[in-house]
This record gives structure tokens, C-alpha cells and sequence, in this order.
């Protein structure tokens, strides 16, 4: 942020001299420099609310005491398993500063000394979701509510840590779906179902790890439906019969496998955010469109020489079936991490203009 700042600063200078020599007039360099003052306001102002949530490290050690010396106290007075509720709330303040409570999928985030995001379980030797049938008993089992930590929580913070690693995965099973059902081949010779299933979980995965923090039905159907998009698209226009066997016709698919990555990524920024803005979620799917077609043309284009490549090193270790489809995965799974990072870098960098 400070960057931005000095960004800026730098930008108004170079403003001033332009205007200095007579590149615009007054009206523009008052228009153009309002704007550039407005966005070093909005900087500054996110700047000072985030450091009134900074503590210093003096500020640091003498909330840990308070919070240690609270402990201490309820264990020596026997609080800690039947503690009044006013105590439990008074702790609970001290620990965390905030809660993030979604009831319909049925979680709870805390941030705080204490952090993390933890499930709702129902304790129910049934299983049903009845709430306890007498709610001034403190010690009734029956349709308590626990909190355990879930740990789906773990694994989908770190996919969301790992896009580009996500993306160079489903590609690498996309890749091995499509060799194995057969569909570069006339006729086809594998099941059309393996390539569909392969990149449409593997795709709604990625997908969702990349624009979401939680893993949601909506976006899980959301780049489903991309990949469909892509392999009908791509399959459609490498086979008409005007540019079919040319580089028109190559030229053809590639963009109709990356426009599935383009609704994708729109549709996640903007049909499916809290936040929506037009024009980021145009300019973010156009970014995924070209970083989709320059890893396609890798996959596509030097798939059958991965496939041949590690056919002739190890396919007598491992059979040459097993080296082909090994190969042609490999070769789209690197096609995969090359569009990934494009378009997840020049969208990071987009996004702070717009």
C-alpha cells in the first residue's frame, strides 16, 4: 500500500511537468490530478484503519499476560468447566476480536489471539439437527452443540495458498482424461465420459481454490460448467469443415478452450461474488482467456511429443500404454501451470487499478 502511495506521488510529479510543458491544459490537469489525490486519500485512509488494528509488541506481551493471568484465575477457581456465562463471554472478548458466522453452511470463523474456522456438529446419537430439549440445563447431552475444528478447513486454506499448483494438477488429469477416452483420435476409442468427468472435477476444484475462499456449491458449478464450455467449444470449432487439419482451425479450438476459462473467471468475480464489479470481471476474464490460450497451445501443440518423448525412455519400465498417457498428462499439466500463472499474476496486478 505504501508502494501505491509512492506510486502516486511519483505519477503527480510526472502530471506536473507534463502540464509544465503545455501537454494539456489547466482543466485537464486539474481533472487528472483530482483523481490521482482521491486515490492517494482512499490509500492513505485504508492505512490508518488497518495500523489502529496494529499492536506493538509491548502492547502484544501485556495483552498475553492479561489473557494467561485470566486463565490462571478461573483454573484456581474452579470456572474452567462450569464457568457463569458472563465470565465465558468476558474471556472470549479478551481472545478474539471477531467472529464470522455463516448458518447455512455451517461454520464459524475466529479472528484473533485464537484463530480459525471451526464446523458445527450436531451431538445427537441420531443424527438429527433437534436442539436440546431443555436449554436451562447446562449439562444435557441431548442435542448439544459442539465445535470441533474441521478439517476439510486445513486442506482448502492451503489449495487457496497453491492456485498455480491447483491449476498445473486438474490440467495434468484433464490431459490423462482426454488421452485415455480417445477424443484426438477418428473414431474415438475410449469412454467420452472419462474426459468429461476427469476435467470437470478436476477444473471445479481448481476453481474453486482460486476464486473462493470456501468451497461452495455455486462455484464448484460454476467452472464445472467452464470446462464443459471449453471441451465443447474447442471440439466444436477444430472440426469445421472450412478450417479442419489447418492452423485456422487449431487457432479455432485454442480460443474456444480458453473462452470456458474467461466464464469461469467472470462468472466467479462477478455472478457468484459479494463484491461484484463489471468492469474488474471483465478485464480479470479476458487475462484468464489469453493466459488459458498460451498454456493450451503448449498442451495441444506438444501433447503427442510428450507422449512419444517418455514412451522411448521409460515405457519398457512401465509399459508403453502407461508411458504415453504419463506423457501427454505431463505435457498438459506444464501447459496448465503456464496459463495458471499468467493469468493469476496479471490479474493480481490488474485488480489494483480497477
Amino acid at each position: 500500500m505504501e508502494n501505491q502511495i509512492k506510486e502516486l506521488k511519483l505519477e503527480d510529479e510526472q502530471l506536473y511537468k507534463a502540464y509544465l510543458a503545455d501537454v494539456f491544459d489547466g482543466n485537464e490537469y486539474a481533472e487528472r490530478r483530482g483523481f490521482i489525490k482521491d486515490q492517494q486519500q482512499k490509500l492513505q485512509a485504508e492505512m490508518s484503519r488497518l495500523e489502529t488494528g496494529l499492536m506493538s509488541v509491548d502492547q502484544f506481551e501485556e495483552r498475553k499476560q492479561e489473557i494467561l493471568k485470566i486463565c490462571q484465575n478461573a483454573a484456581n477457581s474452579g470456572l474452567v468447566f462450569d464457568a457463569p456465562f458472563e465470565v465465558r463471554q468476558r474471556i472470549i472478548k479478551t481472545i478474539v476480536d471477531k467472529i464470522t458466522l455463516n448458518a447455512n453452511e455451517g461454520w464459524f470463523e475466529l479472528e484473533g489471539v485464537i484463530s480459525g474456522q471451526y464446523l458445527f456438529e450436531n451431538n445427537n446419537e441420531d443424527g438429527s439437527d433437534e436442539g436440546p430439549n431443555d436449554q436451562n440445563d447446562p449439562g444435557g447431552e441431548v442435542g448439544q452443540i459442539v465445535c470441533n475444528p474441521r478439517a476439510g478447513f486445513a486442506l482448502m486454506a492451503w489449495a487457496n495458498r497453491h492456485p498455480v499448483l491447483m491449476w498445473t494438477i486438474a490440467w495434468g488429469v484433464t490431459g490423462i482424461s482426454l488421452y485415455v477416452s480417445g477424443v484426438f483420435n477418428s473414431p474415438r476409442t475410449g469412454p467420452l465420459w472419462v474426459a468429461i468427468a476427469g476435467g470437470m472435477i478436476s477444473w471445479s476444484i481448481a476453481g474453486v481454490s482460486t476464486f473462493s475462499k470456501h468451497w461452495t456449491v455455486a462455484n464448484f458449478v460454476i467452472w464445472a460448467f467452464a470446462y464443459i464450455l471449453s471441451f465443447v467449444l474447442a471440439g466444436f470449432l477444430l472440426n469445421l469443415s472450412l478450417t479442419r487439419y489447418t492452423i485456422i482451425g487449431l487457432f479455432l479450438a485454442l480460443t474456444g478452450w480458453s473462452g470456458g476459462a474467461a466464464f469461469g473467471a467472470f462468472a466467479s468475480t462477478w455472478l457468484a461474488s459479494d463484491h461484484p464489479r463489471l468492469m474488474q470481471s471483465g478485464a480479470i476474464a479476458i487475462i484468464w482467456m489469453l493466459g488459458f490460450f498460451i498454456g493450451s497451445f503448449i498442451a495441444f501443440a506438444f501433447g503427442s511429443y510428450g507422449a512419444e518423448l517418455v514412451k522411448i525412455f521409460i515405457g519398457f519400465l512401465i509399459g508403453v500404454p502407461a508411458a504415453l498417457i504419463l506423457g501427454f498428462g505431463s505435457v498438459f499439466a506444464f501447459g496448465g501451470s503456464v496459463a495458471s500463472a499468467i493469468a493469476i499474476s496479471a490479474a493480481r496486478s490488474v485488480t489494483r487499478f480497477l
